[in-house]
């Protein structure tokens, strides 16, 4: 993971003095797809430091808040229509 983290800032930056035919926006393809190594090396840290259990614990606090406020919203709006 360290190895591919270090490749990808390495050839981004190596990037910037080599000419590409192919540009995305400001960069070019080969730096993009050096973002999204970096990106994968850093969700791998993050995944081997046991950030899974702790995303698992916020979504389930997200996803039992967005019921409570669906539910909410439901039982007002059934309330009113057979009102």
């Amino acid at each position: 993971m360290i190895f591919f983290a270090l490749y990808a800032i390495a050839f981004f930056v190596i990037e910037f003095f080599t000419e590409s035919d192919v540009y995305w926006g400001s960069l070019s393809a080969n730096q993009w797809i050096m973002v999204l190594v970096f990106s994968q090396s850093l969700g791998a840290f993050y995944v081997q430091g046991g950030g899974k259990e702790q995303l698992v614990r916020v979504t389930g606090l997200i996803t039992q808040r967005i019921n409570n406020v669906i539910g909410g919203l439901y039982d007002r709006i059934s309330k009113r229509r057979s009102g």
